[in-house]
């Protein structure tokens, strides 16, 4: 029997939670949200069964999501879905308490690390450990990690991109931008509310955006119709979002992703920045679909980028491969706090 470093892994998003198990695979891919009563306060549900109760009674509802910028804002709201998913996977099994991998943010503080282990000791496991989310990244994106030869890996997220510099089993060099898909979600939602005169909701802001976003020209325009309220009746009303609304709207933030890229390239060492070059940047991420991101990046960079083959469970297939690797080389890639 193999001997796995944990018994789930767990990637821990600002918009979503994933989890994974040896032999399984991905068992669990919901909305990191917890929905509490409006009056008593109390936990009503979270993740995909949260995300219902909020559909069908907003007026009673309250949605937190527990991260901002892939780090824990409310302990008690992470506690409380790290403890729920971590039942719903654990629960019936042989164990009481698995071992838990959890995918982090790079850069992280120790006060910052110490906070991720502690809510998942609370939440029930008996062992932590955190895996920076690069390198769990490179490897969901099929990278060789331990090649000598340094490649580049951004993750952009939700909350956060991370940009790592991968070479023999470890990270090198790493930094991150506080800007992900929800920041341009916001984006888009400002934009709407002074040029329309519409509040949007998140969930109508991301279909919208996925829908008919792209991060360069070049590409064919489309259009969606959204929902929201009006702002100055509060009464639901209506309106044609396009392609070049949105462009206009989130430029600013792919240029911040993209800037951020540029500072860690400049610190990386002049020997390492040819291998780099040299075809060995890779785009993970949910938000990195993006029609054109890949094309707007390797543009401004000056050299080839490409984007992973579903870039969104990148870091889940990689915390995944980690659990069962018995290559010790491969535990540079684990964070001691």
């Amino acid at each position: 029997m193999p001997s796995y470093v944990a018994d789930i892994g767990i990637d821990f998003g600002s918009d979503n939670i994933r989890v994974y198990m040896p032999r399984k695979g991905v068992v669990i891919d919901e909305p990191s949200v917890v929905v509490f009563h409006r009056e008593t306060e109390l936990m009503l549900d979270v993740g995909d069964r949260g995300r219902e109760l909020l559909l069908a009674d907003p007026g009673s509802c309250i949605p937190v999501r527990p991260l901002i910028h892939g780090s824990i804002r409310r302990y008690d709201a992470a506690l409380l879905l790290m403890k729920r998913i971590i039942w719903r996977v654990a629960g019936g099994r042989g164990f009481a308490k698995p071992r838990v991998a959890v995918a982090v943010p790079s850069c992280l503080s120790d006060v910052e690390a110490r906070a991720w282990i502690t809510v998942a000791t609370e939440a029930g496991a008996r062992g932590v450990v955190l895996l920076e989310a690069p390198i769990a990244a490179a490897i969901g994106a099929e990278m060789d990690i331990l090649d000598a030869r340094a490649q580049m890996v951004i993750d952009v997220g939700a909350g956060v991109t991370d940009i790592g510099v991968v070479a023999v089993g470890e990270i090198v060099l790493s930094d991150r931008v506080n800007t992900g898909g929800r920041s341009m979600n916001e984006a888009i939602q400002k934009h709407v509310r002074s040029e329309v005169g519409l509040v949007l909701g998140d969930m109508a802001t991301e279909d919208a955006k996925i829908k008919v976003a792209v991060a360069r020209d070049g590409f064919e325009p489309r259009c969606a119709l959204v929902h929201g309220r009006d702002l100055k009746t509060g009464l639901p009303q209506q309106a044609i979002l396009t392609t070049e609304d949105v462009a206009g709207a989130i430029g600013g933030k792919i240029e911040e992703i993209v800037e951020g890229i540029r500072c860690v390239l400049r610190r990386v060492p002049v020997e390492l920045v040819m291998d780099i070059s040299n075809c060995r940047v890779v785009l993970t991420g949910g938000a990195s679909r993006m029609r054109g991101f890949s094309d707007i990046v390797s543009e401004r960079l000056g050299m080839p980028v490409r984007t992973a083959r579903d870039p969104e469970f990148c870091v889940i297939r990689g915390t995944g491969e980690l659990l069962s690797n018995a290559d010790p080389r491969m535990t540079k890639a684990i964070k001691s706090v």
